[in-house]
């Protein structure tokens, strides 16, 4: 080999000072994947309140949907909207792996995602109108896939509110102090939407998971454009 090549050969094997590529190992694929799931869940959920007459935001939450005349579209949402959030979790994982937060952030993320699929799996009770005709329902009429549901859902919401937070440390790393406000807000407002006792639980449910997919599909979305991220 002659020098020239030698030292061409050693040019390649050398990469830019603080440059590290990212997305590896189909983290990229897998994040615009996952970019997906949020907009997926919204899109099927406007279009079952729009078509389905007897639903009411203000008094049901979106999982009654699953027993109406579109509970195919509902369970779409959540298992397509889950898998589709954990797929970007992996990728999140590959990308980020060896970084500050890459390890715990995506993996409530992705727990929150399978949260979301379980939410899909195990159905609502029909009850107290939803669909029109149905009795009252007490919690003493719940069926266990009532409380798998619901357990589910609590699940997801508290892995995605610590998740914002954890990714926070990141963010505080890179200096991107617009996605330490939004983290720490979304991480705040949907625990406390939540599990607030007051107001209405259907539309305070409904808000944190708008604001729970907008900031995942953010996150996945600028995660994926950072194709070459300075070592931090």
């Amino acid at each position: 080999m002659s020098q020239a090549q030698a030292q061409a050969q050693g040019q390649d094997m050398v990469k830019k000072p603080g440059v590290v590529e990212s997305g590896g190992g189909g983290g990229s694929k897998l994040l615009v994947l996952g970019s997906f799931g949020g907009p997926l869940f919204v899109v099927l959920v406007l279009i079952q309140m729009a078509v389905v007459p007897w639903f009411d935001i203000v008094k049901f939450p979106l999982s009654v949907l699953s027993v109406g005349e579109t509970w195919w579209m509902n369970k779409t949402a959540f298992l397509g909207g889950g898998l589709l959030t954990l797929a970007g979790a992996i990728g999140l994982r590959r990308t980020l792996r060896g970084r500050p937060s890459g390890a715990f952030g995506p993996l409530l993320i992705g727990v929150f995602g399978v949260g979301l699929v379980g939410s899909g799996i195990f159905d609502v009770d029909p009850g107290d109108g939803a669909p029109p005709g149905s009795p009252a329902l007490t919690q003493s009429d719940y069926t266990w896939h009532m409380y798998a549901h619901n357990l589910s859902s609590m699940v997801a919401f508290i892995c995605l509110s610590i998740a914002c937070f954890v990714f926070v440390r990141r963010f505080t790393h890179q200096g991107k102090w617009a996605w330490i406000v939004v983290s720490v807000c979304v991480g705040v407002v949907t625990f406390v939407l939540f599990f607030l006792p007051v107001g209405t639980p259907s539309l305070r449910l409904a808000i944190a998971t708008l604001l729970m997919f907008s900031w995942t599909t953010a996150l996945f979305l600028s995660t994926r454009a950072a194709s070459r991220v300075l070592l931090v």
